[in-house]
């Protein structure tokens, strides 16, 4: 049975979304956002909030999560070659794609490939759909997250360098597409 609302609530409920997001979730269940209104103390679950607990992970877990999304996005930058171009279906395969690659990254405390994940998701996320995303943009994200899991993990700079290039390059997009909307 549906309750009844008046547009004030709708848009008082709309606002609210906008003003506090709630983080997303992807599990075996569910992938949506968190529905979980406040920590339990004695939950046992899976962790799944950015601010729940990061399980501990050696270097070998790293390696082989590193490898796992490598084989993945390989196929995605195939996937991107062959159709020449991104669709609506592409797209919204890649965003899944690096919304558990941050997951995965997040598990085993990958900060760079995160933070990189995060540039990509933020510029699909501003351009509000896939007629205005450009491909270029979606492959050296790609290429990014690629070429810093072969960078050495000590070498900070260089994985800084690359990521603040991507932020750089997502602003100006942005940017670039709010003038041409005006």
């Amino acid at each position: 049975m549906l309750k009844p609302f008046t547009p004030a609530a709708l848009l008082s409920r709309i606002q609210l979304v906008l003003r506090k997001p709630r983080p997303f979730v992807i599990s075996e269940a569910y992938v949506g956002p968190d529905r979980r209104r406040k920590a339990e103390v004695d939950y046992s679950g899976p962790m799944r909030r950015k601010q729940d607990p990061v399980e501990v992970s050696d270097a070998g877990e790293r390696n082989l999560t590193r490898q796992t999304i490598a084989v993945e996005l390989n196929a995605l930058k195939r996937m991107i070659r062959t159709r020449r171009g991104i669709d609506r279906s592409l797209m919204q395969m890649i965003y899944r794609v690096m919304q558990h690659t941050r997951f995965r990254a997040l598990q085993v405390r990958d900060r760079t490939i995160e933070r990189t994940t995060n540039s990509l998701l933020g510029y699909i996320d501003s351009m509000g759909g896939t007629d205005a995303c450009d491909v270029e943009i979606v492959e050296v994200h790609i290429d990014a997250i690629l070429t810093l899991m072969g960078v050495d993990e000590a070498d900070v700079a260089q994985a800084e360098r690359i990521n603040r290039n991507l932020e750089l390059t997502v602003e100006y997009k942005a940017k670039e597409r709010l003038a041409v909307a005006v």
